[in-house]
């Protein structure tokens, strides 16, 4: 009794006196995400060196410094389902830390567009040619590959000059017998405006398609990617390296467009989000 009594009170005294870890907290932003948006999971307190891993909704997350806080993007797809989405943050401490994505349903607006001459027009014809060609550039960007670290700096910034966005991200096109979701957002551009990479990193993509047109891809790393479509020109080609700020091109009315604008679309791990939602990320810490 007298030797386990000592033992008590010697493990009673280390207890007493031993640091006590400060509990991080997952912050989420925003916090009530549509769907279609991105989300940025960001752990207080801690970096990466603190952190040994991130799951979202069971699914291992690339994780970053963002304002030397341990940050990951997690894209909700405009389809998805509504509803909660476990975040899961394990220490490297072994401290385990927990918190829902609780998605809303985004608001479903549909307008009626038309096919372009040029495209063949509003026929049934040029209908079903518009949504099979869709597909198959949509999967030239699931074909894409992206690096296993962040090649990005800082924060993100507008493609152009004096932006003023003239079509918003989630809304459908009624194109005939089809609905086809507008999944980017469109900025006020005349033909030759220039047009400049968000941050930097490597072109994944250069070349000119039937609906995007003359459309450029930058892979920022860690499965983060922004797209600029109906291009005039294009001044970079694939694999070369690129920095914020930098000219890659001129806006223009290539591809399915019925004027000049220019079209900009992120996508975080082959999935299209909000790129205005996005931008909002790091317009706040500015």
């Amino acid at each position: 009794m007298k030797n386990f009594f000592a033992c008590s009170v010697l493990v009673s005294a280390i207890l007493l006196c031993a640091p006590v870890l400060a509990r991080a907290e997952i912050f989420i932003t925003p916090e009530n995400p549509l769907q279609g948006d991105p989300v940025m999971v960001q752990v207080k307190g801690k970096t990466v060196r603190d952190i040994a891993r991130i799951t979202i909704a069971g699914k291992s997350q690339y994780f970053f410094n963002f304002n030397n806080q341990a940050t990951t993007f997690f894209p909700i797809d405009l389809n998805a389902k509504v509803g909660d989405r476990a975040v899961r943050v394990v220490h490297e401490d072994g401290i385990v830390e927990t918190a829902n994505i609780t998605v809303k349903p985004r608001e479903r607006v549909i307008e009626t567009f038309t096919i372009p001459e040029k495209l063949g027009g509003n026929t049934k014809e040029s209908q079903q040619k518009l949504v099979t060609t869709l597909a198959q550039e949509t999967d030239v960007l699931k074909g894409l590959k992206t690096v296993p670290r962040k090649l990005w700096v800082g924060d993100f910034h507008y493609p152009i000059k004096n932006p003023v966005i003239t079509d918003t991200y989630g809304y459908g096109r009624e194109t005939g017998a089809y609905t086809i979701p507008h999944k980017g957002i469109d900025f006020k551009a005349k033909i030759g405006t220039p047009v400049y990479t968000m941050n930097n990193g490597v072109v994944r993509l250069a070349t000119e398609s039937r609906n995007y047109g003359k459309v450029i891809v930058i892979d920022h790393g860690l499965g983060l990617m922004t797209l600029y479509l109906h291009l005039s020109q294009m001044s970079v080609k694939v694999g070369q390296t690129v920095k914020t700020g930098q000219q890659i091109g001129l806006s223009g009315d290539t591809g399915y467009v019925t004027g000049p604008h220019l079209h900009v679309s992120v996508r975080i791990n082959q999935i299209s989000i909000d790129p205005a939602v996005f931008l909002d990320f790091f317009a706040k810490v500015e």
